[in-house]
């Protein structure tokens, strides 16, 4: 399963992608919500 973290916190964005990627996820993270939706579209 894919998933787009959108969080502006750098450090909670790296740990949170460690974590999910732990729990065998793939994980694209962006820090802005415009990036966010762009990324999503």
């Amino acid at each position: 399963m894919r998933i787009l973290l959108v969080e502006d916190d750098v450090t909670i964005a790296r740990l949170l992608k460690e974590g999910l990627e732990d729990e065998s996820y793939a994980v694209d993270v962006v820090h802005d919500g415009n990036e966010g939706y762009r990324t999503a579209s």
